[in-house]
């Protein structure tokens, strides 16, 4: 029996955006409840964990540009803590996903298999695991944000970076569709 992930960002639109994993193999971390967000910023990233582990990445607000799509940056750090941990079961995103990026990440994780996404708004106040990586993910976009963005390799064992080069063709799959759709927004608004 596999484990499971949540999945949480914090700075969202800002730079550098912090998106943060924690896996989990206790099916007690997928209680549904009323969790309060964890903001003590005394508090070490360590202390929410106890037992899990977690990773996460640092995106840039210039990776969002150059992948040209929201939708894409999803998919990418989705696919790659997807991969980081290997062999779960489920995943609980907090947030909304675009049906174009559930459709991409089977094949954005192959040859690992793709686990149940599931997806919802205010996750990260209704499923413990999810609430514990928002206050990771809250937590090291604090300190990164303190620190300043010079080298720091406190959190370095635990940070992933995506190779985008990887994903270019996903990436120009979205692209396309963005594409698309602006130009037959165009079409309608000429007609």
């Amino acid at each position: 029996m596999g484990g499971y992930l949540g999945i949480d960002e914090s700075n969202h639109g800002s730079n550098p955006e912090t998106i943060v994993g924690v896996y989990s193999r206790d099916f007690r971390d997928l209680e549904e409840g009323r969790y309060a967000k964890q903001r003590n910023e005394r508090r070490e990233v360590h202390d929410f964990l106890e037992s899990r582990a977690f990773r996460h990445i640092l995106f840039p607000g210039a990776y969002a540009k150059v992948v040209g799509s929201t939708y894409a940056v999803q998919m990418v750090t989705i696919a790659e803590l997807v991969k980081a941990f290997g062999g779960l079961e489920k995943v609980f995103v907090d947030g909304i996903l675009n049906d174009s990026v559930l459709d991409k990440l089977d094949r954005a994780v192959h040859p690992e298999s793709l686990p149940e996404i599931i997806a919802r708004p205010n996750a990260d106040r209704e499923i413990k695991l999810v609430n514990i990586a928002d206050a990771v993910a809250y937590g090291l976009s604090n300190y990164y944000l303190k620190e300043g963005m010079g080298i720091r390799n406190r959190y370095l064992r635990f940070l992933l970076t995506p190779r985008l080069e990887d994903y270019a063709d996903l990436i120009g799959e979205f692209r396309k569709g963005h594409t698309a759709r602006k130009s037959m927004v165009e079409r309608t608004q000429t007609l």
